[in-house]
């Protein structure tokens, strides 16, 4: 499977960012491609639009109009994975930014609306304690990638996500 992590460019200069884990983490793993694209709201990646429009993607994303219809992929420690019934995808998108960085680039950006919607509803409340004015059961790029991995069978690597998480959290003072 392959992972784009749309990164808001503010994202990449905090020390809070979760997305750099994910790519310690799967950098050895053959059976994820990780790569992270800057979201631009004027001038959107041309390779990631190209890709988009000829493989099966889907966007990570709450919403209502992914509850409807959906099976439940996958559940784990953190919650349950659900994504529309007779889809399959070949790439998942993630929004790499805060709670309000991400509302913004899904809002102005078109072409993230006519992907499948995937969503994590989950059984606990998010582990990561480093940024203020979080959305109830909400989750940081970590937990939602360890969720996918749990649903890809790569649970060691899951399990040693969130194990980084909780280091940083603690290097970090939190």
């Amino acid at each position: 499977m392959k992972l784009v992590l749309l990164t808001h460019s503010r994202e990449l200069e905090r020390p809070s960012n979760t997305g750099k884990l994910v790519h310690a983490v799967l950098e050895n793993t053959t059976d994820m491609q990780v790569c992270t694209v800057v979201w631009q709201r004027k001038q959107p990646c041309a390779q990631l639009l190209a890709q988009l429009a000829t493989e099966s993607w889907a966007l990570l994303y709450p919403g209502s109009e992914t509850v409807a219809a959906c099976e439940v992929l996958q559940s784990c420690s953190i919650g349950s994975l659900k994504m529309p019934l007779n889809r399959s995808v070949k790439g998942l998108v993630l929004l790499d930014a805060t709670w309000q960085e991400a509302q913004k680039m899904y809002n102005q950006s078109p072409y993230l609306h006519q992907l499948t919607k995937m969503l994590i509803e989950q059984t606990k409340p998010s582990v990561y304690r480093l940024r203020r004015n979080q959305k109830d059961y909400g989750l940081c790029t970590a937990e939602c990638i360890s969720a996918i991995l749990c649903y890809l069978g790569l649970h060691s690597e899951a399990e040693q996500l969130l194990q980084d998480l909780e280091a940083m959290q603690q290097g970090l003072g939190r």
